[in-house]
């Protein structure tokens, strides 16, 4: 039997149109930034619905063609630009 993976958080996705970068905290929280033109607006969302806590699994998996794994430096440079 196969030991579960032992998730370290945070971390850190974004999505490939470099629109929205995630630092996800927990299985149940997650900061999320967002570009929109020359501002970045920054969400900070604790899950209390199901297709929130989906969403939260679906980042931490990469589920899709259209989130990838980045770095803690390229997650902050996003945040204080």
């Amino acid at each position: 039997m196969q030991k579960p993976e032992v998730i370290h958080f945070p971390i850190y996705r974004k999505y490939t149109s470099n629109k929205r970068f995630y630092k996800i905290i927990n299985t149940k929280e997650f900061e999320e930034l967002q570009i929109v033109g020359s501002k970045t607006l920054i969400n900070h969302i604790k899950a209390t619905q199901f297709p929130e806590f989906v969403f939260i699994n679906d980042l931490i998996e990469k589920t899709g063609d259209f989130t990838v794994e980045i770095s803690e430096e390229e997650y902050f440079q996003h945040r204080i630009a």
